[in-house]
């Protein structure tokens, strides 16, 4: 290779390696593919057992046994769009000296976009209610929600991101859709920070103490198709491309040759 000739595409990846270290979260993808195409694709999730699934709302914490999701990953897919559905929810109260479990309903899907860099959002108000207290709950929308396990760590860890998505795989249900025979889900971890939430009705005089948070777990799949989370996806993506290099260019000494 010569002065003044094209540059080549390894110093474009070699340049690359300048960029910051949080560039990295901020660019990870959810990725959906079928066929080995990538395309946008709709996903579900769903839940396990009991008390999986929290709202803490001070002084409430809403317990709920079960949660289904059903989404799509958002344009360019930096972004999981989930309405999630909590059912079968229940929270303790005081009755003079006795704390008894009384039913609570979430009336709303929380409607979340989660990002790539483990935060999220809520775009859509939520109502719970806890009938046996005439007690309405409302979480106001537009709250962007911190997840702790995207926090640094400290001691051993100290310093470094735990993002709360893992990919697992599991036989696919339909070898005709997954020629290779498995398919990739995604896993999420919530702990999300940062709910802001007023009460009225018999628990009006009542003022929130902190943020709330929501936590619990949730699996996540394309429906005929794969899902997967890919961290700094960007340091993968970069198109070999030839341009003129600037006047004076050598070529020759960036690539060490």
């Amino acid at each position: 290779m010569h002065r003044g000739g094209r540059r080549a595409a390894m110093v474009a990846v070699g340049m690359l390696a300048l960029a910051p270290a949080s560039a990295s979260a901020a660019s990870s993808q959810f990725s959906t593919t079928s066929q080995g195409v990538q395309q946008p694709l709709h996903v579900r999730g769903a839940s396990g057992s009991f008390g999986d699934q929290e709202l803490s709302l001070p002084p409430f914490s809403v317990f709920c046994a079960a949660a289904r999701a059903t989404g799509e990953p958002g344009p360019g897919y930096t972004q999981l769009h989930n309405d999630i559905k909590l059912s079968r929810c229940a929270t303790a109260v005081r009755i003079g000296e006795q704390s008894v479990t009384v039913p609570a309903k979430v009336k709303s899907v929380i409607d979340l976009f989660y990002k790539g860099d483990g935060d999220s959002s809520l775009v859509n108000p939520v109502v719970v209610v806890i009938p046996a207290l005439k007690c309405t709950i409302t979480i106001a929308e537009g709250a962007q929600l911190q997840n702790a396990y995207s926090g640094s760590l400290t001691g051993k860890g100290a310093g470094k991101a735990t993002l709360p998505y893992e990919n697992i795989t599991v036989p696919a249900r339909d070898l005709r859709d997954f020629p290779t025979g498995f398919q990739h889900r995604l896993q999420i971890e919530n702990d999300q920070v940062g709910l802001l939430y007023s009460f009225a009705g018999g628990c009006a005089n009542l003022q929130p103490a902190s943020q709330g948070s929501y936590s619990g777990s949730m699996v996540e799949e394309a429906i005929h198709g794969n899902f997967e989370f890919v961290p700094g996806s960007e340091w993968n993506q970069i198109e070999n491309s030839e341009e003129e290099p600037p006047e004076g260019w050598d070529i020759e000494k960036v690539a060490g040759t």
